[in-house]
């Protein structure tokens, strides 16, 4: 029962935290001319599509494998876990970026610890594609980058 309460509670705090993130990118970046000119997606979507892939189990993506802690199982999991070490540094930060690659846009989630000593910076990248407006994750594009 103490596990289910953990994971749940888990779960609210990140839920939180992303939408909190996602609204702040959104307001620092907030260049929405420039993301429809060239047809990327904004930050809180890119948020949004990576949180739509929380479920995956990362034991299911080869590059995920040693990045997490013992009791990561999701996707989900791997992103707490992430968060969780940039709440421990004062000098942290979260870099979206996007780009276009053959019939894909490539979004890059990188969580960074900025320390000159010792260096931390791991994150999610994934294709999506736009149909009729509505930006959608390609399957199985999702891989665990990092150092």
């Amino acid at each position: 029962m103490l596990s289910f309460m953990e994971r749940s509670s888990i779960s609210r705090f990140m839920g939180a935290v992303i939408l909190m993130l996602s609204a702040q990118m959104a307001l620092a970046h907030n260049d929405e001319a420039s993301h429809k000119a060239v047809s990327l997606p904004t930050h809180a979507e890119a948020f949004a599509l990576l949180m739509q892939q929380g479920d995956q189990p990362f034991s299911t993506i080869s590059s995920c494998q040693s990045v997490s802690d013992v009791s990561s199982e999701t996707v989900r999991d791997i992103l707490g876990y992430y968060l969780s070490v940039l709440a421990q540094f004062d000098e942290s930060r979260i870099k979206v970026t996007s780009h276009p690659e053959s019939a894909h846009i490539r979004i890059a989630i990188s969580f960074e610890v900025v320390d000159e000593e010792s260096p931390w910076s791991y994150g999610f990248e994934f294709n999506v594609e736009n149909n009729d407006g509505h930006w959608n994750t390609v399957s199985g594009s999702l891989r665990c980058t990092g150092m």
